[in-house]
């Protein structure tokens, strides 16, 4: 399936039901929003450091806990629009509940494989600026040199990051259509479905990310964004036979 085909049977599948998609991801991102802002005006008025740590980390937790069933659900709604299964009923977002567990340590690996994947960067980075604000026993031109050596293969080795965790976005329809697969099987699996895909993906969504960069757009270009990932989707786990 080519971009155009993608694109236009997401809008097939989007007609009539946009409203309840809106709802799906509008909920989410009003979740962590609120979380987000819940953090930071908590930091801000309590005043001493341990505590703002303290409460950044439950209040960080407690979205996490709040959002792994709406994000299953969500999730659990594209999949069955786009391959025709039963998604009439809103209360069924929630059906996956009893999976918490299993999901939550998924979007725990998937994390910590973007993390991870992204710290080749943050030492470049950091060095950089060490090399820039320190103060070394080396003239301004060679820290000023290296300095931009360092930004530079910071931002070529972001590439690795975007690889890395476009490698992971069939992991949750994956779970979604096999919930009883082991969690780090669903990784491999969705490694092994992106291959030879990560640019068709990334050229299949680029215009929603630009659409999404005023971020007031956001809660409108998410539900076609999302339910584009998710024809994808749905064409590579039938390629996969998953």
């Amino acid at each position: 399936m080519n971009t155009a085909e993608c694109h236009s049977r997401a809008r097939a599948c989007l007609s009539g039901r946009y409203g309840e998609a809106f709802i799906v991801t509008a909920v989410c991102i009003f979740v962590f929003v609120t979380f987000r802002a819940a953090i930071m005006l908590s930091v801000n008025a309590i005043g001493d450091e341990t505590f703002s740590w303290f409460a950044e980390g439950v209040l960080t937790a407690l979205c996490f806990i709040i959002i792994t069933p709406l994000l299953t659900g969500g999730v659990w709604w594209f999949y069955q629009t786009v391959s025709g299964g039963d998604n009439r009923s809103l209360l069924k977002l929630y059906s996956g509940f009893r999976l918490n567990r299993r999901a939550a340590l998924l979007y725990i690996f998937m994390w910590l494989k973007g993390f991870i994947s992204l710290f080749p960067t943050a030492v470049c980075w950091t060095a950089a600026y060490i090399l820039i604000h320190g103060e070394y026993d080396i003239s301004a031109e060679i820290a000023v040199f290296a300095s931009f050596q360092l930004m530079v293969l910071g931002v070529v080795l972001i590439t690795f990051f975007i690889s890395r965790m476009l490698g992971t976005l069939l992991a949750p329809f994956i779970f979604i259509k096999r919930p009883d697969m082991n969690p780090f099987r669903v990784m491999r699996q969705s490694a092994r479905l992106m291959k030879g895909h990560r640019l068709a993906f990334a050229k299949l969504t680029f215009k929603y990310v630009m659409l999404m960069l005023p971020l007031v757009t956001v809660p409108f270009v998410m539900p076609s964004a999302v339910m584009t990932a998710a024809v994808f989707a749905n064409e590579r786990l039938e390629d996969g036979q998953i």
